[in-house]
């Protein structure tokens, strides 16, 4: 395997949306309570009038009251068909589940879902006028230094493939990465250097080292758990013994890939493990991994 082979990021995409909210933030071009019913005034989007005060914040906390599953649905079919660009993916989405009654009131209860961050995405290229994916190239991977950073399935003869049962998926079929509208959510793919790039830049950040493209408060900002819950904007943000203290981190998986990062800022490292395969055998091994170097790095006892 090439020493810079990328590798699908899956749900780790998360934190990277965040990053351009902020960015977006700072610009003045957004506010964290920013509400759905100013972001989609005079805009097709009908929204449920439960969602009309959610806040970008909330969208990015998993705290706005949006079903999770869309496998399954009608819609998922209809995206998995082909014929939509990635924008206009987004756009179905973003109609059909403002559209419906929240699962639980806004604000009230953690539920993490996809659809909050496919939303924020589409907020974000109405606004700016370009779609996501060019957005986050131009604001977020090319100013970090993430030359290979891209989205979907990595494409190239000595990539790694994602495996679905332990057999490789050619990255040609639609059928090997979730729709191309979920990218906010969950589509990224990096090497292992720019991951690490990656992880060393919120590592810094953490610390109060050094802050790259983003203020001291924007990360702060992103890396503090909403009131209430463990879960920051696009990090997990638990509190862990070995650690002593909290942690950022996130796992990633479209079933034929898994990712998952640690950063531990009060022992000044980062745990970054990923493979090419899916499903409850790659989770278990994901976690036995960490687990060990938890225990060689952090001997105390070693719990996740």
């Amino acid at each position: 395997m090439p020493v810079d082979a990328r590798w699908h990021m899956g749900s780790c995409t998360k934190s990277m949306t965040a990053m351009l909210a902020a960015l977006m933030v700072e610009q003045g071009k957004l506010r964290w309570d920013t509400t759905l019913g100013e972001a989609f005034a005079g805009s097709d989007v009908q929204l449920h009038p439960d969602f009309q005060k959610v806040t970008i914040a909330q969208l990015l906390g998993h705290r706005a009251g949006i079903p999770k599953d869309m496998v399954g649905r009608p819609l998922w079919i209809k995206l998995r068909s082909g014929g939509l660009s990635p924008v206009e993916q987004r756009h179905l989405i973003t109609q059909t589940y403002l559209g419906e009654e929240p699962v639980s009131p806004p604000g009230t209860k953690f539920e993490y879902t996809n659809v909050g961050y496919v939303i924020v995405g589409h907020i974000i290229e109405r606004m700016e006028g370009k779609p996501y994916e060019e957005l986050m190239r131009e604001n977020i991977f090319k100013p970090l230094g993430l030359s290979s950073a891209g989205f979907g399935p990595p494409l190239g003869d000595a990539e790694p493939r994602g495996h679905r049962n332990g057999v490789p998926v050619s990255p040609e079929k639609r059928s090997a990465d979730n729709p191309e509208g979920l990218a906010p959510a969950g589509r990224a793919h990096m090497s292992l250097q720019d991951w690490v790039r990656y992880a060393q830049i919120h590592l810094r950040a953490a610390r109060g080292e050094s802050y790259e493209l983003l203020t001291e408060a924007s990360y702060k900002k992103l890396h503090t758990p909403l009131e209430g819950q463990t879960y920051a904007l696009g990090w997990g943000s638990p509190n862990r013994r070995w650690a002593g203290g909290r942690v950022l981190t996130h796992v990633g998986s479209n079933t034929m890939w898994r990712c998952a990062i640690w950063i531990v800022p009060e022992k000044n490292a980062a745990i970054l493990v990923t493979t090419n395969h899916g499903g409850d055998e790659a989770e278990a091994g994901e976690k036995e991994v960490i687990q060990t170097i938890i225990k060689q790095l952090f001997p105390t006892d070693g719990e996740q």
